[in-house]
């Protein structure tokens, strides 16, 4: 995963990122909206229904908050080497 997302939960901002598995330790419902990268018309979405959704913001703002504390150093490894160690299967 990418450290400015865990930069940016951590100062409980709500995520629009990739639907990739590369995401899933990080990322879910309560702290993101999850698109396909290469489809642009997912990202306008997500953009519209976070500005005009005030309620979906504050819970995605908590949920990063939340999910953000959960990432210690020693968690985000353990976590990058299970990824690493299912990738070779």
């Amino acid at each position: 995963c990418c450290n400015a997302i865990v930069e940016a939960m951590a100062c409980g901002c709500p995520i629009i990122s990739s639907d990739r598995k590369f995401n899933y330790d990080i990322l879910d419902y309560s702290n993101s909206i999850m698109i396909d990268p290469d489809n642009i018309k997912e990202l306008s979405k997500a953009i519209e229904e976070l500005r005009d959704d005030c309620e979906k913001r504050k819970k995605m703002k908590l949920g990063s908050m939340k999910k953000a504390k959960e990432l210690t150093l020693k968690n985000r490894t353990q976590n990058i080497l299970v990824f690493m160690e299912n990738c070779k299967k």
